[in-house]
């Protein structure tokens, strides 16, 4: 099993390689949640949307400014290039998707070979999970998976090939443990190499040091490293926003305030607004109850008002379950 995860590995780094070429250096961004990345220095975001394809979004306004049906799901920005999940094609393929980061058109398709007992889905499904995720460095870009058991659906059963989308094909599985892959790109050399999970994990780690760690108690860096947010009680009675968000610059300078309904979230600033994803909740209006969906969120620092707000796809499988 080793060495054919090694030889997958191997197979995916060469396919991605085809890659190199349009990912030339520069600014980069990464997924602020599964399914979203924010590129605050080009004014945009990128959301799966639950309409199917991906939908880039203006900061500023949240206006579409082009959707694109080629990939399901953005996993980063870099050198003007949106590298997004396809959806799988028959045989469950795993599909890395180059697009125009400002017009969406598509650049390059590439299959990356994944084990035959798995599907690279892009949403979770009852019995399986599967996430891939992107990073970079100064010189290289990073593509990760992981595949495992949806441990409240899977039951142990095992799963046939006419199932949809969300099962395992062909899976027999003695435990509930992870399948997990990486390769890297040397942009400068053009050529990929294969490196253990683990290893693609301290390596991300070490890249996003500044990123979306915590920085002391109450405290959160921004997904870019450039902004501080510093999280109290308001001390007011505002049941659906309790917590008053202050956010700070590099300097320490005070950029605005704004209320929120959990104390800290993953972030970026983009001018005078601050994005984050506003995970699924239920309240209170009136006499009636409001559903309020997965959303990525615009709020204004200097007021505290929310500009705009769009619903995105969510990956996460929340039943039902088979008995």
């Amino acid at each position: 099993m080793k060495r054919n995860l090694t030889e997958t590995i191997l197979r995916a780094g060469g396919a991605l390689a085809l890659l190199a070429g349009l990912l030339a250096p520069g600014a980069q961004a990464a997924a602020l949640h599964d399914g979203v990345v924010i590129d605050a220095a080009g004014g945009a975001a990128y959301v799966m949307s639950p309409q199917g394809g991906i939908d880039a979004l203006d900061l500023t306004t949240g206006n579409v400014m082009w959707k694109s049906a080629a990939a399901a799901k953005p996993l980063l920005v870099k050198g003007g290039t949106l590298v997004a999940q396809g959806r799988s094609g028959r045989s469950g393929e795993l599909l890395v998707v180059a697009l125009d980061a400002r017009r969406g058109g598509e650049r390059e398709r590439v299959a990356v070979e994944i084990p035959a007992s798995l599907r690279a889905q892009v949403a979770d499904g009852p019995s399986q999970t599967f996430r891939v995720e992107a990073f970079s460095t100064a010189d290289s870009i990073f593509v990760t998976w992981t595949a495992g058991l949806n441990l409240q659906g899977a039951q142990g059963a095992l799963l046939t090939p006419e199932e949809p989308e969300g099962a395992v094909p062909n899976a027999k599985r003695a435990t509930a443990e992870p399948l997990r892959g990486a390769a890297r790109l040397d942009l400068a050399a053009g050529r990929a190499v294969a490196l253990p999970f683990e290893r693609a994990q301290e390596m991300r780690a070490v890249a996003e040091k500044a990123g979306r760690r915590a920085d002391g108690p109450r405290r959160l860096t921004s997904l870019d490293g450039r902004h501080v947010l510093h999280s109290e009680r308001s001390g007011a009675d505002k049941l659906w926003a309790p917590y008053r968000w202050t956010v700070t610059d590099a300097a320490g300078r005070t950029v605005g305030t704004v209320d929120a309904p959990v104390s800290m979230a993953p972030f970026v600033v983009a001018g005078s607004r601050i994005l984050y994803v506003a995970q699924p909740a239920m309240r209170v209006e009136g006499k009636k109850m409001v559903e309020e969906p997965l959303r990525l969120r615009a709020l204004d620092l200097k007021t505290g008002a929310e500009m705009w707000s769009a619903v995105v796809t969510d990956t996460a499988y929340r039943g039902p379950f088979p008995p």
